[in-house]
């Protein structure tokens, strides 16, 4: 939000695109609330259509914390989501009077399929990961959540032997530019490294990054 804001800020010192050439957009999945409905009106209102956010119904993750949508937690996987109900309620009542709600312009919607062979934590990890990567195609790649992510996460890469990416849950954070030079505990060959410009976790990273920006933007 503070990238669009400063394209047109009034003070000049705070315009980093003086020229207006840059086009600044969103795109976002999963993921709860951001912030309450004022903020969410100023995302619809400064981003408008360059707003982009890819929400999983069956992913409870994305119920947080718009109360209307809370309460809709209990009944999400049937009898496994059914035994939170009276906490759901005590949760969303004490919630309400703070007015979180979700940016509604660009907003993609699916409910990705639920399995009642699943128990509770594996339904619920299912539909905040895996449901994702089904949606967007991935797993007609072989990407699945364990391996994308958590793998991935644990053993990091190095691309061409001297850069480290930094990977993180959401695939799409890494170090801001002053703390791209670091150093590695690992053999002597590698302690020392510098961060590419461009975060990598091999070729899933742009299968993921271009699937995910195409089915936020359909």
């Amino acid at each position: 939000m503070w990238l669009k804001d400063a394209v047109a800020a009034a003070d000049p010192r705070e315009r980093w695109d003086p020229a207006g050439s840059v086009r600044v957009a969103c795109y976002a999945f999963a993921g709860p609330t951001p912030g309450n409905t004022g903020f969410a009106r100023r995302i619809e209102r400064l981003l408008g259509e360059d707003h982009h956010h890819l929400r999983n119904t069956s992913d409870l993750v994305t119920h947080a914390w718009q109360a209307d949508e809370v309460r809709e937690i209990p009944a999400l996987y049937g009898r496994r989501s059914a035994i939170f109900e009276r906490l759901i309620a005590s949760i969303a009542t004490d919630i309400e009077r703070l007015g979180y709600r979700h940016a509604q312009t660009g907003a993609t919607r699916f409910s990705g399929a639920v399995d009642a062979r699943r128990d509770l934590a594996h339904e619920a990890v299912f539909q905040h990961l895996d449901a994702y990567l089904a949606q967007t195609g991935l797993h007609d790649l072989g990407l699945r959540a364990i391996t994308f992510f958590v793998r991935a996460a644990a053993q990091p890469r190095l691309s061409r032997g001297r850069s480290l990416a930094a990977v993180s849950s959401t695939c799409s954070s890494w170090s801001p530019p002053a703390k791209r030079r670091v150093k590695w505990r690992a053999s002597a060959s590698i302690q020392r490294c510098s961060h590419s410009a461009q975060p990598s976790i091999g070729p899933a990273y742009a299968a993921c990054r271009a699937r995910i920006v195409r089915a936020g933007a359909a």
